[in-house]
């Protein structure tokens, strides 16, 4: 547009009328009519010479070529006292390929409505007229038009600058906490930006990741998450119908049964937007006995619709946990039980075949070409979402919103999403590839889902970018040389804590999260991108995940095994002691004999190299109480102990970090803690109950990870009160381990992985 401020012109002119006017007579009399006029007058001339301009051979030869004409906007201000209101002026400045730009403020009230024709090609003589007759009175428009430019002129000048300081600050910001990556950053994005990688990936270029003869069309059938915010408005309204007949019909609970991307989006929905406007979502992505007791206590089938959710169709824990729950719906609802089961999967799986055979009541078909983790913005997210009441079109408009940040033309250093992903490649290649998340509390949720995306994304061929989420914020010193804190940023309740780990030398990212859902779906699609193209810089396939299966397959082959023998096999047992036991891998390190509980732990302590970490994989009901006890010892593990840790509840983190565990780095030692549940539950037409099927899922990856030549150990105690008892003889160790012994293994320089 080319714009005209007819409300500055105005403002100018009124000045100089005014003082005119206060001098009476005939003179002030002109004066006082053209008050509040000069604007639209000129508007109306000036509009009239645009409209001879387009209309000359001149220009319509340029037409011809695809040449469109630059519309006129008008720039208007509220009414002025003694002045036309604003509607008066509004409608005789309504003409074609023109723009009003009126304050919001300033809109008239009630209808209004413009002439048909164009008003403004009108009483161009009385136009001309009013002009004419400022110059009469000694005002010169010329004059007035010079002044009006260098005064505008010198406006955007000085906003220009207020702007230019502000990103020199920002950048000098920037470089200070990203100070340990300044050499490699400014590399990895000069290589984006040289293979087009915004186009590149926009386009599904399957190079970027995999060898296209080879693995072309599987990567292709893996991005449609890229087109999700505008693919998926087509199924907002029926979502919104489908969650309105069922608060109609009484029904109170969503209980959801699922695992990785089909459960941890909907339990970032559950955390951060539940107002209690919709029905109440139980997210159970666990076979822990106790946990699935407690959402049978806790929702009377009758109340409750179960949405069995899994990509494949075929996954082992929700449909244990669906033949669990339909048990309990035919023995409370009989013949009414298929109308309290829902399923979302991808077309042809087993699962759409048993919702059509059980006559579920609703079936819903996700699309094949996006993958579980990416999944977030289709129907196994929006689904959860709408029956939470949650605004499902401003997920979708967040995404959409980032999605055009993250555009085909958007250089690296200007996309979100590839800017991040630049950064966690840079420090992956820097040996920072432990990968911080700290969060704000209204956004901290989020840290489950982006520890998936990126674990399962990124950790195969001995490569990855592992991320630690959960554990509490630390002080000024508290990270070693392996980290980059991600520090995901709403209310600012970390920022007291940001200049001491940037001068401490941790590069600390900080992305500004706006809250409510329009902001969630931006983050996700920031993440999704960011993690597509982390992967492309450190050289893995961001789409599959190689090692998940071997662990499912060590399960399978125990639970065979059990329906025949009736016992779990399991590693040898290393060392044994009051309700508890240790095993592992006999070729390996045994520990002493006797020292008790607490010389165990000091022990597995000692096991942690120099630059490994420790992950905590907790098989066992997991409860906030137990939360807040693990994350105390990891607290102290960081600060007295100088250990990186990761902290998992199994069965859950199989479908999140378990790819990483055995494809990626090998820089990290495994505690597999399993605790013999106080009560069991049998799955229908299993032959086993979800205590053996827990037991053996921690077996089997137990066996998995020491297939893969990773220092792993498995922790079987008696009961889950055992874990508490555990949890205070590592706290104890971790607190009475030397201090520079600790402190040289965490500065000790690792390699990248």
């Amino acid at each position: 547009v080319a714009s005209f401020s007819l409300a500055r012109l105005d403002d100018h002119l009124d000045r100089r009328l005014t003082e005119l006017s206060a001098r009476g007579g005939s003179e002030g009399e002109r004066a006082e009519s053209l008050r509040r006029r000069s604007g639209v007058a000129l508007a109306k001339l000036a509009h009239a010479q645009f409209r001879a301009a387009i209309a000359a051979d001149r220009f319509l030869l340029l037409a011809e070529r695809g040449a469109r004409p630059q519309r006129l906007m008008w720039s208007m201000g509220a009414s002025g006292e003694g002045g036309p209101d604003l509607a008066t002026s509004l409608a005789e400045l309504a003409g074609a390929e023109t723009v009003l730009s009126v304050p919001l403020e300033a809109l008239p009230l009630g209808p209004w409505k413009g002439e048909d024709d164009a008003a403004i090609d009108r009483d161009l003589s009385a136009a001309r007229g009013a002009l004419e007759a400022l110059e009469s009175l000694g005002i010169s428009l010329s004059a007035v038009s010079d002044f009006l430019e260098n005064e505008g002129l010198a406006r955007l000048a000085t906003a220009f600058d207020a702007i230019s300081e502000a990103v020199r600050g920002r950048h000098k910001s920037l470089r200070q906490e990203i100070v340990g990556l300044a050499a490699v950053l400014p590399e990895v994005i000069a290589r984006l930006d040289a293979e087009s990688i915004s186009r590149r990936l926009w386009r599904g270029d399957p190079a970027l990741w995999v060898d296209p003869e080879r693995q072309g069309d599987e990567v292709k059938g893996r991005l449609g998450w890229l087109h999700l915010p505008q693919a998926s408005e087509g199924v907002v309204a029926d979502l919104a119908s489908f969650a309105l007949d069922l608060r109609r019909s009484g029904f109170l609970h969503a209980v959801l049964l699922g695992m990785g991307g089909s459960a941890l989006a909907p339990e970032v929905f559950r955390r951060t937007l539940d107002r209690g406007q919709g029905l109440r979502l139980h997210v159970l992505d666990s076979t822990d006995p106790g946990s699935v007791l407690e959402i049978t206590r806790a929702v009377p089938p009758i109340e409750a619709l179960y949405i069995v959710a899994s990509k494949s169709g075929s996954t082992a824990e929700p449909l244990a946990l669906f033949e669990h729950f339909w048990a309990e719906a035919r023995e409370k609802l009989g013949d009414d039980a298929p109308s309290h089961f829902a399923a979302v999967t991808d077309p042809g799986t087993p699962l759409e075949k048993l919702a059509r055979e059980r006559r579920f009541r609703r079936l819903f078909l996700a699309p094949p070409d996006v993958g579980g983790r990416f999944s977030a913005l289709s129907v196994f997210g929006l689904l959860p979402a709408s029956l939470l009441g949650v605004d499902a079109d401003a997920l979708l408009h967040g995404g959409a919103r980032m999605a055009r940040a993250c555009g085909t033309k958007a250089e690296a250093s200007r996309s979100p999403g590839a800017f991040l992903g630049a950064l966690m490649a840079a420090a992956a290649r820097s040996g920072r590839g432990r990968l911080t998340i700290v969060a704000d509390p209204e956004i901290a949720p989020l840290a489950d889902w982006i520890e998936q995306l990126v674990a399962e994304s990124s950790g195969k061929e001995g490569r990855g970018i592992l991320p630690i989420v959960g554990e509490p914020p630390g002080g000024a010193r508290s990270y070693g040389r392996e980290r980059l804190v991600v520090y995901l940023r709403c209310s600012g309740s970390l920022d007291p804590r940001v200049d001491g780990w940037i001068r401490s030398g941790t590069p600390v990212a900080i992305l500004d999260c706006e809250q409510g859902a329009s902001g969630l779906g931006a983050e996700m699609f920031r993440w999704e991108i960011a993690t597509a193209v982390a992967c492309h810089i450190i050289g893995v396939n961001a789409f599959d995940q190689p090692d998940v299966q071997r662990a499912k397959a060590r399960t399978s082959d125990l639970l065979r095994a059990y329906t025949r023998k009736g016992s779990l096999a399991s590693p040898p047992t290393l060392w044994e002691g009051p309700g508890l036991a240790l095993c592992g891998d006999r070729e390996g390190p045994v520990p002493p004999p006797d020292g008790g509980l607490g010389g165990l732990a000091t022990w597995l302590l000692k096991q942690v190299d120099a630059g490994k970490g420790l992950a905590l994989l907790v098989y066992t009901h997991q409860k906030p109480e137990l939360e807040r006890r693990l994350a105390a010892l990891r607290k102290v593990l960081r600060d007295r102990a100088h250990l990186a840790t990761t902290l998992g509840f199994g069965p859950r983190y199989l479908h999140s970090t378990g790819q990483i565990h055995k494809g990626g780095p090998d820089d990290q030692v495994f505690l597999v803690v399993t605790a013999r549940p106080e009560v069991d539950v049998p799955i229908p037409g299993a032959g086993y109950s979800f205590g053996v099927l827990e037991r053996a899922q921690a077996i089997g990856d137990l066996q998995a990870l020491l297939e893969r030549g990773r220092r792993a150990f498995g922790l079987q105690l008696d009961s889950p009160a055992g874990i508490r008892d555990l949890t205070r003889a590592l706290h104890a160790a971790a607190t009475a381990r030397s201090p520079a012994a600790a402190g040289a293994a965490a500065r000790r320089p690792r390699k990248a992985g």
